[in-house]
């Protein structure tokens, strides 16, 4: 019993002799110094948001944007013409993919197309009375239309200066 209390002692006296080596020396800490910057104006980037680029595709996308508005109104009519408005929606779909536009907008068009997708499956639905499916595509093609709204909103506020 001696013998194990005198272990533990010796083994408790090396392991605090051996921690008290591992302390680290301090060093010294040099200063901060303070570096004057000069302050940076907002440049506009025009390889991003190039502005006659950006007023052309607005104009083309705004446009698009308000036949599919007045084709899905068109969906709401007691006995509406879906072959047409399938038509429409297809033919303005098929635009907005020709439709070039600065890197700053390519979100935006994403959205809209998007969109236009979930647009048609809702009325091809609708044109065979599947209620159900044709409601669940309009849904999202409501939540695309809004999303595209606030991006181009968005957009709205920082031109010329947009950031990715």
């Amino acid at each position: 019993m001696k013998s194990t209390k005198a272990l533990i002692i010796l083994i408790s006296l090396l392991l605090i002799s051996c921690s008290s080596n591992l302390t680290p020396e301090p060093t010294s800490t040099p200063e901060p110094t303070i570096t004057p910057t000069n302050t940076l104006e907002p440049t506009s980037t025009p390889e991003y948001c190039n502005p006659e680029e950006y007023t052309e595709a607005y104009s083309k996308i705004h446009d698009i944007f308000s036949i599919l508005q007045d084709q899905l109104g068109l969906t709401t009519e007691d006995d509406p013409d879906y072959t047409e408005i399938l038509t429409e929606l297809t033919k303005q779909k098929n635009n907005l993919t020709n439709t070039e536009v600065p890197e700053c907008m390519t979100y935006a068009k994403e959205l809209l197309l998007s969109t236009f997708t979930n647009a048609i499956e809702s009325a091809t639905y609708y044109s065979v009375k599947e209620y159900t499916e044709a409601t669940r595509y309009i849904q999202k093609a409501s939540v695309g239309a809004n999303l595209f709204v606030e991006e181009i909103l968005r957009l709205e506020d920082c031109f010329p200066y947009c950031e990715p």
